[in-house]
């Protein structure tokens, strides 16, 4: 089946029917862009604030997280020049992060402040505007893989500036540093990570894999770049 075809028919699916999520699975949810898993949370959070959606969005919207974390990872392995099933050591990272990323606590809350609004008569574009937070975490799980990948491999990363207007001091700072992956691991520094200025909400930045030489005196300027307190 087309990608967009499927796409479509899975947003169809877990709109009019979402009592037919938990039989669908987590590959299904894979296969999902990154603008398209946006689009379809902004329907969803709309249609709850309407009351065309109940409870039922806590179960969708973890699925959904759960099939975007599996995709980042798929394709930083793919990236990475794979082609075979993810390992054993991958896999169990997968599932640590789609654990966290797809926390029950998290969501509810998310589905509370919705119904909350509603109740209370307040706007609904605040809530719209939360959805990318969540769509973001796509990144997020791409450079964790990154990370763990090329440390397996004793491979390089470089610090990609993102297309964030507003760019922090940090990210500026470290943007083009090439290091090894255990030294990015081991210094803190992430995209979308907390201790990054700008809180790493609405960071745009990725740790990529590189051929390019380790940057001189890396592990120095890393650590020398300013971070939140």
């Amino acid at each position: 089946m087309d990608k967009t075809l499927l796409e479509q028919t899975v947003g169809t699916i877990i709109t009019r029917y979402p009592q037919v999520i938990p039989h669908l699975g987590g590959d299904v949810f894979a296969v999902m862009t990154v603008d398209y898993f946006q689009a379809t949370l902004s329907r969803m959070v709309s249609n709850v604030y309407t009351s065309n959606m109940g409870g039922e969005f806590v179960d969708i919207l973890g699925a959904l997280i759960r099939g975007q974390m599996k995709d980042a990872y798929n394709r930083a392995y793919a990236d990475a020049g794979f082609s075979d099933a993810l390992p054993d050591w991958l896999g169990a990272d997968l599932e640590a992060i789609q654990t966290d990323q797809a926390s029950f606590d998290y969501i509810y809350q998310y589905y509370k402040d919705i119904v909350d609004s509603q109740v209370d008569g307040k706007p609904l574009q605040p809530l719209l505007d939360r959805v990318s937070l969540w769509s973001n975490r796509w990144k997020e799980a791409y450079s964790r893989a990154n990370v763990t990948i090329q440390s397996q491999l004793g491979g390089r990363l470089m610090w990609k500036e993102g297309d964030t207007v507003d760019k922090c001091e940090t990210c500026v700072s470290l943007n083009g540093i090439v290091a090894f992956a255990t030294e990015w691991e081991l210094s803190g520094f992430k995209p979308q990570g907390s201790n990054l200025i700008c809180g790493g909400w609405n960071c745009g930045c990725e740790l990529v894999p590189t051929d390019k030489r380790r940057s001189k005196n890396a592990w120095d300027r890393i650590m020398s770049v300013p971070a939140h307190a």
